[in-house]
């Protein structure tokens, strides 16, 4: 039996590099959990028990994807289950009915996967991050290119886009200015019918962690506000948008 015991605790301190990445991301999150009794708090007030679990789960999906198709590592912990604002994106996209979905700048598709419609396109500018994608997610039709320098990429068949089709924008309109951003969703708008749009405003910045600030007031210039949610307990506030331009 001492033997047995020696044998398997020895084997445990057999490792490659992999595996001390993997193991190493384990621990910190078990440490996350046992010993920052505050965090832990906060986030089990914020997330719930069930959805810090299964965020748990995915990020040790995500960190194996991670490895196998080497997109940025900040995708491995911004997860469904703890992001609150996919939630509401979610529930904004299916509190309507659309017939075709756009999300740019997709991820993993935490979002688009969730949402209710005919057609779904999921567009990403990191090409390894949209090869993640066609692996897990098999019934959506993946871009890899940016909304601003693939234009010809983005000009779809509007046979397929009559009516009634929303582009989600979230979680990186603030690294851009509103000039910008305007020219790019009236192409959108034109090119694509695109007349429905799901985007967020950072509501306070106190350390600039942001380049740019966007305004109510400058969502109200392309279009009218249908739904409008401030995420709990975050400086984040989505909105699902009729365009008008």
């Amino acid at each position: 039996m001492l033997k047995f015991r020696s044998i398997f605790f020895a084997s445990l301190n057999i490792s490659n590099k992999k595996t001390d990445h993997f193991f190493g991301l384990i621990k910190k999150i078990t440490s996350y959990l046992i010993n920052n009794k505050k965090k832990l708090s906060k986030a089990l007030k914020t997330l719930g028990f069930l959805n810090l679990m299964l965020g748990f789960f995915l990020i040790i999906r995500n960190y194996f994807l991670c490895k196998i198709f080497k997109f940025n590592s900040w995708h491995i912990n911004s997860n469904y289950y703890l992001r609150p604002y996919k939630k509401v994106a979610v529930d904004m996209a299916n509190s309507l009915k659309f017939n075709n979905v756009i999300d740019v700048g997709c991820g993993l598709c935490d979002i688009l996967s969730r949402i209710k419609c005919n057609r779904k396109i999921g567009v990403d500018i990191d090409k390894n991050i949209i090869k993640a994608c066609k692996m897990i997610c098999k019934k959506i039709t993946f871009i890899n290119a940016s909304i601003f320098e693939d234009c010809d990429k983005l000009h779809l068949n509007n046979d397929y886009f009559p009516k009634d089709n929303l582009l989600i924008c979230l979680n990186w309109l603030h690294g851009y200015s509103w000039v910008k951003i305007q020219d790019v969703l009236k192409n959108m708008f034109r090119n694509n019918k695109m007349n429905y749009l799901i985007i967020d405003i950072i509501n306070y910045d106190p350390n600039n962690q942001y380049k740019f600030h966007h305004t109510e007031d400058d969502l109200l210039k392309i279009g009218n506000i249908l739904i409008k949610q401030k995420i709990k307990k975050s400086n984040r506030t989505l909105y699902l948008l009729n365009l008008k331009f």
